[in-house]
């Protein structure tokens, strides 16, 4: 079942982008990806940094669907169901979430939670123990 409302809130998504940009919502992502590449290579010329950038490309590329329902979820929240939007943001954080550490990782992004550090700042500040949940 889950699969399935994945898939309907994927496609909801998809329509909802065809409805506003026409063909422009079919991105061409090999087009996009050797972009993103040259401009991060920046004109190098070593196979190393021209093989990291074109990783890159592919990693900021191949979750555009995810990127479609988010947006598309965030501009038209009424056209999905709960369980459309449950599963939608499960696909969302499991396949986006790796490509864009993995990017991160690629050009070197120190990967800290900030979120989880300031949670933390707050509980000494409080000078407290528990949850990030308490009050």
């Amino acid at each position: 079942m889950r699969n399935e409302e994945g898939m309907e809130a994927y496609n909801k998504a998809y329509e909802n982008f065809r409805e506003f940009f026409g063909n422009k919502s079919s991105c061409r992502t090999p087009d996009v990806e050797d972009r993103i590449a040259k401009a991060i290579a920046n004109g190098s010329s070593k196979k190393k940094c021209l093989k990291k950038a074109k990783e890159l490309g592919f990693h900021l590329m191949d979750w555009h669907s995810n990127a479609e329902f988010i947006l598309a979820l965030s501009l038209f929240p009424e056209r999905f169901t709960d369980a459309e939007i449950r599963q939608g943001v499960i696909w969302f954080l499991v396949h986006a979430g790796y490509h864009i550490l993995e990017a991160a990782r690629l050009i070197m992004v120190p990967l800290r939670s900030h979120f989880r550090d300031k949670i933390k700042a707050r509980k000494n500040d409080r000078g407290r123990k528990g949850n990030a949940f308490d009050k």
